[in-house]
């Protein structure tokens, strides 16, 4: 009878640690999402972004415009040559140096997804019934007081989170996937349009480091879905572009 009620005692105060888990892991991701203006934030119809891309000792201006849901246009410049990768959400298209080609949606679709990095928090798209989240305990980054979370998907990729416990903002992520370990760092948090997000993120992967600083962002600029049409004179891609 003890050993029971002993069992049943554990059990309880087991359910009782892990409530209290979730319900920091509930506190945490909720004060994250107001600090960063998730009224704006979840509300998003359109995206104007300038940014400078520094890898390798290599500078490249990036001109990232984006209409919700599923149009967008990324012109990137690096020592004078422009290119072009955009998408009117049915046809994907490229011009590079004038060469003008048509490509398959899904093609470029992804880097849609590389871009939201720069102005929304990493909590935004975060799906709950399918990804597990847990408090790992506090660390200190870069001398900031941080809580660290981990979050774990159906498939096994894990991102491990610290987020800052006096500024609510994420400062670092760690994402380990099939293509390898990711480390981001996010700084210099300012404000646009009543949302907040990192202007200065370093990202670290195979030991070569990818520097995003944002130098100007506005949401929800009037734009046409016309200017995301491919060029009159495109023509399809070769097979296996």
């Amino acid at each position: 009878m003890i050993k029971r009620t002993v069992l049943l005692t554990l059990a309880m105060l087991a359910f009782m640690v892990t409530s209290a888990s979730a319900d920091k892991v509930d506190k945490i991701i909720k004060e994250n999402k107001e600090a960063c203006g998730a009224e704006i934030l979840d509300n998003v119809k359109s995206v104007t972004l300038n940014a400078e891309v520094t890898m390798m000792g290599m500078v490249k201006k990036v001109n990232f415009l984006a209409l919700m849901p599923d149009k967008f246009k990324v012109e990137e410049t690096t020592n004078g040559v422009k290119v072009t990768l955009a998408t009117n959400g049915k046809t994907g298209w490229v011009d590079q140096m004038g060469q003008k080609m048509t490509l398959p949606h899904e093609n470029v679709a992804g880097q849609f997804k590389q871009f939201e990095i720069l102005y929304q928090s990493p909590f935004s798209d975060l799906d709950r019934d399918s990804t597990e989240v847990k408090m790992s305990g506090r660390e200190t980054i870069d001398n900031i007081d941080a809580f660290k979370m981990t979050a774990t998907e159906k498939d096994g990729s894990k991102t491990t989170l610290w987020v800052a416990k006096d500024s609510k903002f994420v400062i670092q992520a760690k994402s380990e996937t099939s293509q390898g370990v990711f480390i981001i760092k996010f700084k210099d948090y300012k404000n646009f349009n009543g949302a907040t997000v990192a202007t200065n993120i370093d990202i670290t992967m195979q030991g070569a480091i990818i520097n995003f600083k944002t130098v100007s962002l506005k949401f929800n600029e009037k734009m046409s879905a016309a200017d995301f049409d491919p060029p009159a004179d495109a023509k399809p891609a070769p097979m296996g572009q």
